[in-house]
This record gives structure tokens, sequence and C-alpha cells, in this order.
């Protein structure tokens, strides 16, 4: 079953990391069947308190793979590349019940 993370940037301090992390996040993601659905400075806060400065959503084939790809040596290296200039949160979760059956109460 196909698996999404969800990543929020929740503090930049130092925006020098941006392009090295970049390449390698994006290189790893793909190794490992990720791909990007969506980048995003552009978003409203409905609910809830604080403000991210950026949301990305990545969908991996299988929560195995997106945990193979977080765990992997080369995205630890990443990892610790972002951690010099952000603080940022990470979701995982795996794909579950379409949205209409959820409204009809099947959660």
């Amino acid at each position: 079953m196909v698996a999404y993370l969800f990543m929020e940037r929740l503090e930049l301090w130092d925006a020098s990391f941006r392009d090295e992390y970049r390449a390698l996040a994006a290189r790893t993601t793909a190794l490992h069947g990720g791909k990007y659905i969506s980048v995003s400075r552009n978003h409203i806060l409905l609910e809830g308190a604080g403000v991210p400065d950026v949301l990305s959503l990545v969908e991996f084939p299988t929560l195995g793979a997106a945990q193979e790809w977080y765990r992997s040596a080369e995205y630890q290296k990443a990892v610790k590349i972002r951690n010099t200039g952000s603080r940022d949160r990470l979701l995982l979760f795996e794909a579950s019940a379409p949205a209409y059956a959820i409204a009809a109460g099947a959660t």
C-alpha cells in the first residue's frame, strides 16, 4: 500500500544548507521509489498553532520503502546537513480509505 511522507519546516535559522540537502534528498528519495508530490511555501493555517516555512509531501510505493529511505545511510547524511539550519517534523503514514469512505463514517 502506498505511503506518504509529510514534512513541515518548523524553524529556519540558516538557509545555506538547502542546495546540498535538496540534491541529496532528491537522489535518495528516487533510489527508494519515492516521488515528490508537492513542496510549497504557499499555505494557509486553518487550525492549530504555528505556520511552517515549507510543507512537503512525498509518495513512496510502500511504508517499508519509506522507512528504508529514512534509515538509509545516505539519507541520514542529508538529515545531518538539514539539521545545521532548520528544525523539521516528518510524519510517515500509509494510505488508507479514500476520502469518500471517511466522509461516510468508515474511519
